[in-house]
């Protein structure tokens, strides 16, 4: 069932590559009179739809992901494993928040794309972050150089290695 709430929010129940082609379509348009015209995608748990997990480059996920931002286009993508997301998703995300995971394999992910220094040590960050209930690590690497980590969004980790201890928390 698709939805309409109000004039701003769209809530559809399956993600197609016909339908993302239309929402990017109606912001391309809506930009020729408001060129400051924005909007965000919010992705809910879809990583078992058919065009989600699309590897190829040229997938239309993936073109939203590294093209959709010079036409005003956001996405937030909410998975319950990181490695759900392409390849293209992860590479080129901003930022990321993760919860608790007992998974060393997702750990390591994480580390490969967002993480510093070694394992162990963002092995550490990640599950000093988010041992207790409702605890969240948030990585934010918008901008040039390292990235900013945060726990439940109190800022932890410099930008840069300088002054990086065991003991971040």
């Amino acid at each position: 069932m698709d939805g309409h709430l109000g004039d701003q929010v769209d809530v559809y129940p399956v993600v197609t590559e016909t339908l993302i082609k239309k929402i990017w379509a109606k912001t391309d348009q809506k930009r020729l009179d408001k060129p400051d015209y924005k909007t965000l995608i919010y992705f809910d748990d879809c990583t078992g739809q058919e065009d989600f997990k699309v590897q190829d480059e040229r997938g239309m996920l993936n073109q939203l992901v590294s093209k959709g931002n010079h036409s005003g286009i956001s996405s937030v993508y909410v998975v319950q494993k990181f490695t759900q997301c392409s390849t293209t998703m992860r590479v080129n995300a901003e930022g990321l928040i993760t919860f608790y995971t007992q998974s060393e394999t997702e750990k390591k992910y994480i580390w490969q794309e967002f993480g510093y220094d070694t394992f162990p040590m963002f092995k550490q960050l990640i599950d000093s972050s988010t041992a207790e209930p409702y605890h969240s690590l948030f990585i934010n690497r918008q901008g040039p150089g390292m990235p900013d980590y945060f726990h439940n969004f109190k800022w932890i980790v410099p930008k840069t290695r300088q002054n990086i201890h065991q003991d971040v928390l």
